[in-house]
């Protein structure tokens, strides 16, 4: 078991702006900003009570968005270090995130279930309620039209219609807890990565 200062100490996620000029990087309640030209650091933001567990960037770059272990997702200003939404609805921990190519929605995956938002209004749009316990991951198609996520709890892949919040379909082949996945580029590939070290690659129609 780790100790306090060791989970104080942890960076548990780090991502790149779209525009590559700042890394993110978050440990038990605080995220970092860094300029990438110098290195040094931008500005900390605080809020989450607890391990911030996932980081992603708008598309424009100028909005950062966080989930944590404290239940909550929130949104921030980059330019000035102010949060401007906290999206308030998990009953558990939130284990992942991510934000549409269009920086219309974000989609949070939670120990107990997949919420939608709108990042706009902060609004909660759909409750993607369909595996049994533990979503693990959850990331949009490049094209905005769907979500897929997984989890431990089923060893399944779901595909959701992002306009309607409805199941379109559940893919099996797993046989051990899902822990991430990872659409290609053009859409056409997702990949699903499992505990026991195997990868499947899946065809998207």
């Amino acid at each position: 078991m780790r100790s306090d200062d060791e989970r104080i100490r942890s960076v548990y996620s780090v991502v790149f702006s779209h525009d590559s000029k700042i890394l993110a990087s978050s440990t038990w309640e605080e995220i970092k900003l860094w300029d990438v030209g110098s290195w040094e650091e931008m500005r900390t933001l605080t809020g989450h009570k607890k391990e911030i567990s996932g980081l992603d960037f708008a598309n424009d770059s100028t909005l950062l968005v966080s989930s944590a272990y404290d239940r909550s997702v929130m949104i921030w200003d980059v330019a000035t270090g102010k949060m401007l939404n906290e999206l308030i609805g998990h009953g558990l921990r939130v284990n992942a995130l991510d934000v549409s190519s269009d920086s219309k929605y974000i989609v949070s995956a939670g120990r107990d279930t997949v919420f939608v938002w709108d990042v706009a209004s902060g609004k909660k749009l759909w409750d993607l309620n369909g595996h049994n316990w533990g979503v693990t991951s959850s990331v949009f198609h490049p094209d905005n039209r769907l979500i897929a996520s997984c989890s431990w709890g089923d060893e399944m892949v779901m595909f959701w219609d992002v306009e309607t919040g409805k199941l379109l379909k559940s893919l099996t082949g797993h046989w051990d807890a899902l822990r991430s996945l990872a659409f290609s580029p053009d859409g056409k590939l997702l990949a699903s990565g499992a505990n026991n070290g195997i990868i499947l690659i899946w065809g998207i129609d």
